[in-house]
């Protein structure tokens, strides 16, 4: 069996668990098989990429597979995946933080919008934001 869309780099067919032993624990501990050297490169940025969707501020830079941006004035690295048919993941980091959060869904479009909605509250909830300055959700 062939998989066109995941013949590209990427395209990672996984579960939360990996996500969580190996993309946000082993990310955040930088711990093997990363380590702080590895972490710098593959987040060091190669372009400015179009200004970040609310809730994020600003224009964001794009390094390897990572968009970096802020939230009230946090360093954010983010992916979105569905390069799959019924197959859909938003991540998460907080470098400053230390905390990171996969979230996969059984599409690749609506639920990267259901995760982000998820993880924005987290990130509010972490950040201890007043009500005032939530994220209210996505505009039409």
């Amino acid at each position: 069996m062939t998989f066109p869309a995941a013949s590209r780099a990427g395209c990672i067919i996984s579960n939360v668990l990996d996500y969580a032993k190996w993309r946000i624990k082993a990310w955040i501990k930088q711990s093997v098989p990363l380590n702080e050297k590895i972490v710098t490169a593959v987040t060091a940025p190669r372009s400015i990429v179009a200004p970040s969707p609310k809730p994020r501020d600003g224009a964001g830079t794009y390094a390897p597979g990572w968009v970096e941006c802020t939230y009230e004035g946090e360093r954010v690295l983010t992916h979105a995946g569905g390069c799959l048919i019924g197959f859909g993941s938003q991540v998460l980091n907080l470098p400053n933080k230390k905390w990171g959060v996969a979230v996969f869904g059984n599409t690749a479009r609506t639920s990267n919008c259901a995760a982000e909605a998820l993880i924005v509250y987290l990130v509010d909830e972490l950040l201890g934001l007043p009500n005032a300055k939530r994220f209210e959700g996505i505009e039409k």
